[in-house]
């Protein structure tokens, strides 16, 4: 069972709030306000957003050191990029800092495997070497 992020000591969770639709919205929107790794600005989580909450839980398993708010907003973003254009790539059994790099390079290969020509490789290369400097 997947352990609530609540309990995260890298985690401070804020309320929840509804869009500024919510009296004409027919399907208003709540959120609740992220303190990541102690960044001053809160990480909006939307109610649809479970991505940002998987790379919280990959996280959590990482060295305490390791872990920092743009390492974990890198890997929620891939995430997504995993789960929306249905990559379907499995990320049960990652349990380090590394092998969270090796699964955004799995979604990067997915993600541009059917762009053609030297734009491919220079993309793939470009996140590959972004994601680097971030997991640095």
């Amino acid at each position: 069972m997947k352990k609530s992020i609540d309990n995260y000591p890298f985690i401070k969770i804020v309320g929840d709030k509804m869009n500024e639709d919510q009296y004409t919205d027919p399907n208003p929107r709540v959120w609740f306000s992220y303190f990541i790794c102690g960044n001053p600005e809160p990480y909006k989580r939307w109610d649809y957003d479970q991505y940002i909450d998987d790379a919280i839980d990959l996280a959590s398993k990482w060295h305490p050191s390791e872990i920092t708010y743009e390492r974990i907003l890198h890997l929620r973003s891939w995430l997504r990029e995993n789960e929306q254009h249905n990559h379907q790539i499995h990320f049960n059994n990652v349990r380090t800092l590394e092998g969270c790099r090796k699964l955004i390079y799995r979604i990067i290969d997915a993600e541009y495997r059917y762009m053609a020509g030297p734009e491919r490789t220079e993309e793939i290369r470009f996140q590959k070497e972004h994601t680097d400097k971030i997991f640095a």
